[in-house]
């Protein structure tokens, strides 16, 4: 969930505990809750805030509404192609695999941490690479590149909008210490 939808569910939650807890005390008659209520509404500014409070919980719900009943498709976490008797989905996860396998195919790479977008049946990557310190970094950025669009294509039929390279790291092989 978005951290829009986060904040916004958190607020509509706040909102109904504290309509649940103003019912509660309206039924046990711990406070004049109703005739609180009926005095908000004949004062001016209360009306005001009234319909302000039922107009942000009408908003917020309407919001909450939307995104609940977004399509699968809208919500998919993958690259989705039309086939001629249904639809053929390639999780993320699936891709991520791919990706994977593309780099450490690449000689000089250590470690890799693939983040995987995707947007209009295409993917965004951005890759966290750790390289082996005897690697010459603006080479081996053109061959991984090269390798992760071959094999998308290939073997998911995935276009490749960018790839862009982190190197976090060049890593040293550790020696054993001699005592």
């Amino acid at each position: 969930m978005a951290s829009k939808s986060k904040l916004i569910f958190i607020i509509y939650s706040i909102l109904f505990i504290l309509l649940g807890f103003w019912l509660v005390s309206a039924g046990l008659n711990w406070t004049q809750t109703i005739s609180q209520v009926n005095s908000l509404l004949y004062h001016p500014g209360g009306r005001w805030l009234t319909s302000l409070a039922g107009a942000l919980i009408i908003m917020v719900t309407v919001i909450l509404m939307y995104s609940g009943l977004k399509t699968t498709r809208e919500m998919s976490n993958g690259v989705t192609h039309e086939l001629q008797n249904g639809r053929l989905t390639t999780t993320l996860t699936a891709i991520e695999s791919v990706v994977r396998r593309a780099v450490r195919q690449v000689k000089g790479v250590r470690e890799v941490r693939p983040v995987i977008q995707t947007e209009n049946n295409t993917v965004n990557i951005l890759l966290h690479v750790v390289l082996n310190p005897d690697v010459k970094v603006m080479d081996i950025g053109p061959q991984i590149q090269q390798n992760i669009r071959k094999q998308l294509t290939e073997t998911l039929g995935i276009e490749v909008s960018g790839i862009e390279i982190k190197v976090d790291n060049v890593g040293f092989e550790t020696q054993g210490r001699v005592e």
